[in-house]
């Protein structure tokens, strides 16, 4: 991976959402050099860190160690976000049965694209 392109899109990500280093430190409660190290490439972001940093912008993993989050997949994950309080609310039985949906239509359907 690259380091340095994830560090610029992390950079990007913050900036975008007009926060500063500091806000975002003391929101993640990690170091401001650590962060500064993350977004010149130089510093490996930890995974815990990684996923709060998505959860508080609401980016894809995608997007930012791949770079390849295309808009219009971006549109179709957002969609689906409305449906997360709804699966908290399903029994583990349900939960199942959409499961096996998914990955019934993944296996069968998706492969075909």
């Amino acid at each position: 991976m690259d380091m340095v392109a994830i560090g610029q899109r992390i950079k990007e990500t913050r900036k975008k959402n007009q926060m500063t280093i500091a806000q975002l430190c003391e929101e993640l409660n990690i170091n401001d050099n650590y962060w500064y190290g993350i977004e010149q490439g130089r510093v490996k972001i930890g995974l815990v860190t990684l996923i709060k940093f998505l959860n508080i912008f609401k980016v894809n993993a995608n997007s930012i160690l791949l770079g390849s989050d295309a808009p219009e997949e971006q549109e179709y994950i957002n969609a689906l976000k409305p449906f997360q309080s709804d699966i908290h609310k399903l029994t583990p039985n349900e939960l199942k049965n959409l499961s096996d949906i998914i990955s019934t239509y993944i296996n069968n359907v998706a492969k075909q694209d």
